[in-house]
């Protein structure tokens, strides 16, 4: 029974994979209208996209003060799921400080690749499997609070002149 299953997920990987992304999808629609559900339904996501913001804020000197993880209403009506606040936001660290969740595509990948090596492919495993990557997936894109942020100052100019630099003219290394 177990190799039947282990058959259709490799032969229909794809579909199932399309399948468990509109659920979630549908799950956090379901509960758009309720800010607790909206909390309870973001709540993996939010946690490794803001530690994404506090990780690099303490390693580019942005010295985080306060980390939340509670909904909260902006002035406009809208809803904050969470935030990191820094209070040495400066033009060298403001935009990788920012730009922080992108480092999440990199622990999908690595989850992707490592995850069936150490756990039994079953039909639990993999929706667990779909579910944590979709979450990463979904909250390594910044939000626009972020963008914002990175773009507040020339400092982005600098992150962006290094690959240009790198790549193009090899005048680094």
């Amino acid at each position: 029974m177990q190799a039947i299953i282990s058959n259709i997920f490799a032969d229909n990987q794809s579909f199932f994979l399309i399948l468990m992304i509109v659920l979630i999808t549908r799950l956090k629609d379901y509960t758009s209208g309720n800010i607790f559900g909206i909390w309870i339904a973001n709540l993996i996501g939010t946690f490794f996209h803001e530690l994404a913001h506090l990780f690099v804020s303490v390693f580019m000197l942005g010295k985080p003060t306060k980390v939340s993880l509670l909904p909260s209403k902006q002035e406009n009506g809208k809803y904050i799921l969470g935030y990191v606040e820094s209070s040495n936001i400066k033009w060298y660290n403001a935009f990788p400080i920012s730009m922080a969740p992108l480092l999440l595509l990199i622990l999908a990948f690595y989850f992707d690749k490592y995850y069936f090596e150490y756990i039994e492919e079953n039909i639990y495993t993999y929706i667990v499997y779909i579910f944590i990557t979709v979450t990463l997936l979904e909250n390594a894109i910044p939000s626009a609070q972020d963008f914002k942020v990175a773009f507040s100052n020339f400092g982005f100019l600098v992150y962006m002149t290094i690959p240009i630099l790198y790549f193009y003219k090899g005048y680094i290394l």
